[in-house]
């Protein structure tokens, strides 16, 4: 899906970002976890953001929020909470306030006219019951854009996004809601350091084919195993490795192939 506003560059969903917004839309569930969402019961901690910071960000219209009076203290929902979360990282990446005031409308727009859910409330769903890596993407020019690891990754991949700043929801939400919501990027979920270590063996090893050994389900040593002439002088073929073994395969007397095999510790 691309983004509703036609001046912004076109940032790619797929079709199961409109298929998860029709059952959100109506799950009741769903529609009364985003109602607390947008429930003003949450205090800012003064070691998080001082009284002085909010006061000049509040000035400046850059936060949201509630007063009983204008000495009350303010009260904040998750949205807005997290959104000062995010002021305060891109502050401390560089990101000037005009920016910030620039990417404010699109931290809180809606998804559409029509639509009772924001952008915020599809992904803070996403980030804290499904568990995704979650972003709030901010551009040059300013606007912004919530967004998955994956499409992130996949916009990436398109080049439909170059340049930006990207700010990690998860653990912001984590400190805002005190709980441990653990998340996992895909390759965190597929690919352990072993498995890695022998994609890279497989990249960079000539071979006919790998002997992987594991020993109580954890990967102990690969073989890497080829097959070459026998006029290929064996000193050639153990050069460089320090656990080799080659084996002859003899016809007349003669060596007609020699295998070797390089054994790697993992």
């Amino acid at each position: 899906m691309e983004d509703q506003n036609s001046c912004k560059p076109p940032v790619f969903r797929g079709d199961s970002f409109l298929i998860n917004l029709g059952m959100l839309c109506d799950s009741v569930k769903a529609n009364e976890i985003i109602k607390r969402f947008h429930s003003r019961h949450l205090e800012i901690e003064k070691s998080d953001v001082s009284y002085r910071v909010l006061t000049h960000w509040d000035s400046l219209g850059l936060i949201e929020c509630e007063r009983d009076s204008s000495q009350g203290w303010r009260r904040f929902n998750l949205i807005e909470t997290l959104w000062l979360s995010v002021i305060k990282k891109v502050r401390e990446l560089g990101v000037s306030l005009e920016q910030v005031a620039k990417a404010k409308p699109s931290f809180f727009q809606k998804i559409s006219s029509d639509s009772s859910i924001d952008f915020v409330d599809y992904y803070l769903i996403g980030a804290i019951f499904m568990k995704f890596p979650t972003f709030f993407t901010i551009f040059p020019d300013g606007h912004g854009e919530f967004l998955f690891h994956e499409e992130v990754d996949l916009n990436l991949s398109m080049g439909t996004i170059e340049s930006h700043t990207s700010i990690f929801l998860n653990p912001l939400l984590n400190q805002i809601l005190r709980k441990k919501i653990e998340w996992s990027f895909p390759l965190q979920q597929t690919v352990s350091t072993k498995q890695a270590h022998v994609i890279d063996l497989m990249n960079t090893e000539d071979f006919d084919y790998l002997h992987i050994l594991k020993k109580k389900n954890e990967i102990t040593d690969v073989r890497i195993i080829k097959s070459f002439s026998g006029a290929t002088k064996q000193h050639e073929l153990e050069e460089g490795y320090e656990s080799v073994t080659i084996e002859n395969q003899y016809e007349n007397g003669i060596v007609k192939t020699r295998k070797r095999t390089i054994h790697k510790k993992v």
